[in-house]
């Protein structure tokens, strides 16, 4: 199975942005690509890896601050802004990303099968239904544009999780994913 893993830059205040920390560790064994925190640039850059790998599984990461457990998205939704701007100091407050597409796209992957894996060992996760409207949100809806066989992972900050439970549960969750294709 060919699997494609996204993660984020840092952005605003973080210093630290865990998928990309995660993102460094899976490297070697996985596609990866490192996103931009830029509505122009992160559905092009994106579009470009899905065509060039042709992915049977993408995983998109990014970070929650303000979240406790990992999060596993189920909607990607077509509207994009918020209250900060993105590093390419682009502030967008709110829009229909691409007129000519659905409202939503829902996954495909089974979110609450994955939940119980992961809270049987030991790690804190929760079924989010929405990737809110940032560039997580707009990363997530372009893979689903692409295939329904997307995943986005929001992780919390390293306060309030570890890399080592980040990437414990990002195995699983990869783990499961290819038992059940």
């Amino acid at each position: 199975m060919k699997i494609l893993i996204t993660g984020f830059e840092p952005f605003n205040n973080n210093q630290i942005n865990p998928s990309m920390l995660v993102l460094e560790k899976l490297k070697n064994k996985y596609n990866t690509c490192l996103l931009p925190v830029s509505y122009k640039n992160t559905p092009l850059i994106l579009a470009n890896k899905i065509d060039e790998i042709k992915p049977d599984l993408i995983i998109l990461l990014g970070l929650a601050d303000n979240r406790t457990n990992i999060s596993l998205e189920l909607i990607g939704i077509n509207y994009i802004g918020a209250n900060i701007p993105d590093n390419d100091n682009l502030l967008i407050k709110g829009q229909i990303y691409h007129p000519n597409l659905p409202d939503g796209l829902i996954t495909n992957i089974d979110i609450n099968n994955l939940i119980t894996i992961l809270e049987n060992n030991n790690i804190k996760a929760n079924l989010s239904l929405s990737a809110g409207t940032y560039l997580c949100n707009l990363a997530y809806f372009t893979a689903l544009n692409y295939t329904k066989n997307s995943l986005f992972i929001h992780l919390p900050n390293l306060n309030n999780s570890s890399l080592d439970d980040d990437l414990k549960a990002i195995n699983l969750i990869i783990d499961t994913i290819n038992k059940t294709t």
